[in-house]
């Protein structure tokens, strides 16, 4: 089944993150993944998939503002959330904050 395939991909990115690999590497497998997600039209995976990458862009410094997830994978302003997909924005939104020291 391609669904559940595509979240095993999704949950592999994850895994490498959690494991220490080098952003850079994450980031690569992000748009290897994502290009796989939206040729068999899986927009959950792709959508979760987004919010993770563009967090792992602002660890790397690739955004002007380090908590808020916007710049060049996706836009916070522009997402249309699903229940789940907003629960996944604000845990890695809350990543971001706890990350670069923003408590308050």
């Amino acid at each position: 089944d391609t669904a559940m395939s595509m979240w095993c991909l999704y949950f592999y990115v994850i895994v490498i993150y959690m494991t220490g690999k080098p952003l850079k590497v994450i980031e690569e497998q992000c748009q290897a993944s994502i290009t796989q997600m939206v040729d068999i039209k899986e927009r959950d995976q792709t959508s979760f998939l987004r919010i993770f990458w563009q967090l792992c862009s602002n660890l790397m410094g690739l955004s002007n503002n380090t908590v808020e997830l916007s710049g060049k994978v996706m836009d916070e302003k522009d997402i249309v959330f699903t229940p789940a997909s907003h629960a996944s924005f604000l845990i890695f939104k809350t990543t971001a904050y706890s990350l670069f020291g923003r408590y308050e």
